[in-house]
């Protein structure tokens, strides 16, 4: 969707806070959450007006490394700017319930750490593209992560005139080994624990996100807005840089 036609109120949002984005990086912690306070403020009020949630003028690409909590930070912005969640790794794991040839292909591959089948995950990308309404927002949550996945889903997007940008969450391996392996012990769903059985499948799946997923990742950068994120840190503080991201892209994109 071109930017003429997003909602007026992210205009308006933006020139608002515009002032304070000089001192925001610089300033101490408190003066950014007061910063950010009032940006909330001015989302707040278009919600109240309005009785709808904002929408952003762009759609959002959510990768991350390994147990980076992109599910986390995924859910709290689709329940601010009422973005539809499309979730790669979700719908990896239904299939792998399938009992079907498409759940065969995916057990013998994402099942053991591999990745998905690429034919199954363009028909996915292309259909949630070319189904998703002019006037929707989408938050692709951890895919495409591979990068014919990633260069399919730009060149749908170009062509439909819509805006996108790019968000990776990082953190160190150490930490990926603890999260993983403290998540395999939660109450999650079994099917999300077979990719965190073990330290060796923690292993390759590091491998798999150094030798691919970062190709998807660099793609992106290349190609349009991106910012990365530190993922080691409270979940608070990875939702506040997250939100200054937004606000960093808002302002480039005001005329």
């Amino acid at each position: 969707m071109a930017y003429e036609h997003a909602p007026i109120i992210m205009t308006s949002v933006v020139k608002n806070i515009s002032g304070f984005m000089n001192t925001v990086y610089t300033k101490s912690l408190d003066n950014t959450l007061s910063y950010m306070t009032k940006f909330v403020y001015y989302t707040d009020m278009q919600q109240k007006s309005s009785h709808k949630k904002t929408k952003l003028p762009f759609h959002i690409v959510l990768l991350g490394q390994i147990a980076s909590g992109k599910d986390t930070q995924a859910k709290i912005l689709a329940n601010k700017y009422n973005f539809t969640l499309v979730e790669s790794g979700l719908f990896t794991r239904n299939v792998m319930t399938e009992k079907s040839k498409r759940g065969d292909d995916f057990r013998r591959s994402a099942g053991k750490g591999n990745p998905a089948p690429m034919k199954y995950m363009k028909e996915f990308f292309l259909e949630q593209i070319i189904t998703c309404p002019t006037d929707s927002r989408l938050l692709f949550l951890g895919g495409p992560r591979l990068k014919p996945e990633a260069q399919l889903l730009y060149k749908l997007l170009k062509a439909r005139k819509d805006h996108v940008i790019a968000l990776y969450i990082s953190l160190p391996e150490k930490e990926v080994y603890k999260r993983s392996i403290k998540r395999n012990e939660s109450a999650i769903d079994e099917i999300y624990k077979v990719f965190d059985q073990d330290t060796r499948m923690i292993t390759k799946r590091l491998k798999f996100q150094k030798e691919q997923v970062m190709k998807s990742v660099n793609y992106f950068k290349d190609h349009i807005p991106f910012k990365a994120i530190n993922g080691n840190q409270p979940i608070s503080k990875v939702t506040l840089d997250i939100h200054k991201a937004l606000v960093e892209f808002l302002t480039q994109m005001t005329p």
